[in-house]
């Protein structure tokens, strides 16, 4: 939404989109939010509680200022964006990297199958929690160090 919003604006554009599980389309239960719903780190009584203290009653929630997936893409920067396997949000991610790649959009969605929603907080346990968080940080310390204009 921030990228979206300056890319429209004419203000600074960020130079790379780091996504973590993304919530980016709270107005389409996807699959994965049934799949999840009871079984997850983040369970669908976690994000609609969460929604709740988050977006006021009435709000249109097609609006992209809240589901970017809604919005433009049109002239984003990269982005990374990560998926985890067992997450309610995983298929709004992976719909979201489609979005972007559909606009011209670099993306990489990396997909971590065996790991649940907010996996970067288990980051202390070590194993393919911190693996996959060296990877978003590899992918952030790239993004950041490549100007712009060369990944279009």
């Amino acid at each position: 939404m921030t990228a979206q919003h300056a890319v429209r604006r004419g203000t600074a554009i960020p130079a790379f989109q780091l996504l973590m599980y993304p919530l980016v389309d709270p107005s389409t239960r996807r699959p994965s939010r049934d799949l999840f719903a009871r079984s997850s780190t983040f369970t669908e009584k976690n994000l609609q509680w969460a929604l709740s203290n988050y977006i006021p009653p009435g709000t249109d929630l097609t609006d992209p200022r809240l589901s970017p997936l809604h919005g433009d893409v049109t002239g984003l920067p990269p982005a990374y964006i990560a998926s985890a396997g067992f997450d309610p949000l995983r298929d709004e991610a992976i719909a979201y990297a489609d979005e972007l790649r559909a606009g011209g959009v670099p993306v990489t969605l990396s997909r971590q199958p065996d790991l649940p929603h907010a996996y970067l907080n288990f980051v202390g346990l070590g194993g393919r929690f911190a693996e996959a968080a060296g990877e978003a940080a590899a992918a952030l310390r790239v993004g950041l160090r490549t100007p712009a204009a060369e990944t279009r």
